[in-house]
């Protein structure tokens, strides 16, 4: 609601940073954000939304599109595309001290985004 408000009165000057944390508790909740205020979200914020057996895992096998990882990618990143998202910024969760989730997120990442150039 707050959102609505705030992008009518800024008659759509005002951008703003998504978040796809939100995925696990409100399910569709950023292409609901995203339809509601299309062209408004040059970035968002992308973690992968982990099963709780991701503790005991190694590094590189809890990072965005992995096995542990309950988001939706393959639906959520052609929806950015389409909006014109042009930065993901992703964070490692589990394993903040190694970059391995990290590495193995970009590459999931830049998979789904190549097959939205085509």
């Amino acid at each position: 609601m707050c959102k609505t408000f705030v992008f009518a009165a800024c008659c759509g000057m005002a951008v703003m940073t998504a978040s796809a944390v939100t995925l696990v508790s409100v399910g569709d909740g950023e292409t609901l954000t995203l339809a509601a205020h299309p062209h408004r979200n040059p970035t968002v914020h992308v973690m992968p939304a982990i099963r709780k057996a991701c503790a005991s895992a190694q590094p590189g096998e809890c990072g965005v599109g992995s096995a542990n990882d309950l988001a939706d990618w393959r639906r959520l990143v052609p929806a950015f595309a389409a909006d014109g998202v042009e930065w993901l910024v992703v964070k490692p969760t589990v394993h903040v001290g190694s970059l391995a989730d990290l590495a193995a997120s970009i590459k999931y990442l830049k998979k789904l985004l190549a097959r939205c150039a085509h």
